[in-house]
């Protein structure tokens, strides 16, 4: 009788388990998705021009959709920043490793990206470190 009945109660936790998986799939096919299901908008923190726009011009290259480039009014930024709309954490930390960072400068967007990004899921502000042509 206890051979029988184990893996009846198996079964039901069993199917539990299976809708959180989905709900894990579901969430691993948005971080699965193709880079073109991914909208960025790239802003100069930094006083180099054209970096911003090369930067999107390489994330373009490598499939992201770019919604547009422009320059920020903070033009001090040592360090990149990688900005998420709601619920795009996962898009943002994508970008982040497309551009050599990691999940440590991707953080939720503040309002003044936002009013720039033209609806994006994922801005960047560039910092001096995305300076490669010049740097120091």
């Amino acid at each position: 009788g206890d051979d029988g009945s184990a893996p009846t109660r198996d079964t039901e936790p069993q199917a539990v388990t299976e809708t959180t998986t989905t709900t894990d799939r579901t969430t691993e096919t948005t971080r699965t998705t193709s880079n073109s299901d991914i909208s960025v908008f790239v802003l100069n923190g930094t006083t180099v021009n054209g970096l911003a726009r090369g930067l999107a011009n390489t994330l373009e290259q490598e499939g992201y959709t770019i919604k547009g480039t422009d320059t920020a009014s903070d033009q001090t930024r040592a360090a990149t920043l990688v900005m998420y709309a709601a619920g795009k954490r996962a898009q943002a930390l994508r970008v982040a490793r497309s551009i050599g960072k990691g999940a440590d400068v991707v953080e939720p967007i503040d309002p003044g990206a936002a009013a720039l990004s033209q609806g994006a899921s994922v801005v960047i502000l560039v910092g001096a470190d995305q300076n490669v042509t010049n740097p120091g």
